[in-house]
């Protein structure tokens, strides 16, 4: 009997929350959806839950009460879920946690995670509020399903030291969490995924070094509050990022 598992991912934004429930290892999606304008009278909302499509508005005053209204949506008769304990996992896609957000993978969000995430919120305001308050909900809803996230440097856990120590004390970085970090590490790993795709490039172009670049090297810009870039090597590591300790500073 294959062993099925069902996560639910959930991508808090700084006045959205999306998510989607999937079913693995099949990678079937069961349910996906968006909440907006958080914190309003009004927020809209758009699931598709199954074959079901609804939408509507309703006053959503903070994260708790959107997190509660997308489980409620999803657990019950006839709904993907019968109740959360089915959930094998919650995962997010997270942006500050530190030293211990770095990667090179997901992590689990144990005290101690949190406790960093909190520690960095200065470094990410409006990004690691929101998550901490919506992974404090799923904390008290569902106590016994795992939470997890990946964070945003994990995809540059290639850049070597030289690259991401600072020119200030070393114990800072042991201490404080001083270092260059890089973030959108979601978004440039599917650049450096799609890019050869779209350039046309066959596996023997992929492969063959060209006179100026190594293989499949190449940097490419990523428009977000203002334009940030990202060295590809093979697609998917990066040796380089101009972001520095939090994602709105360049170096």
């Amino acid at each position: 009997m294959m062993d099925t598992r069902i996560i639910l991912i959930a991508n808090p934004g700084s006045t959205s929350l999306k998510f989607k429930l999937f079913r693995f290892p099949d990678e079937e999606i069961l349910a996906t959806g968006k909440l907006e304008r958080i914190k309003s009278a009004s927020s809209p909302y758009h699931f598709v839950i199954g074959e079901r499509e609804i939408s509507g508005e309703l006053p959503v005053p903070d994260y708790a009460r959107g997190v509660e209204f997308i489980l409620d949506s999803l657990i019950g008769e006839g709904r993907p879920i019968k109740a959360a304990a089915e959930l094998s996992a919650v995962g997010f896609k997270a942006v500050h946690g530190g030293l211990l957000g770095c990667g090179p993978g997901a992590v689990f969000l144990s005290d101690k995670v949190i406790g960093e995430m909190r520690k960095f919120a200065t470094a990410a305001p409006v990004h690691n509020a929101a998550y901490l308050e919506a992974i404090e909900c799923f904390r008290k809803v569902a106590p016994d399903v795992p939470l997890c996230a990946l964070f945003e440097p994990a995809f540059h856990s290639t850049i070597t030291e030289e690259k991401y120590v600072c020119g200030v004390p070393f114990t800072w970085r042991e201490k404080y969490g001083i270092r260059r970090y890089g973030f959108h590490g979601a978004s440039h790993r599917y650049i450096g995924w799609r890019a050869p795709d779209v350039m046309g490039w066959d596996d023997a172009m992929r492969k063959r070094a060209p006179r100026f670049l190594p293989p499949w090297r190449f940097f490419f810009p990523v428009r977000y509050t203002r334009w940030e870039i990202c060295g590809y090597n093979d697609g998917i590591l990066s040796p380089e990022r101009n972001h520095s300790f939090n994602a709105l500073r360049d170096n």
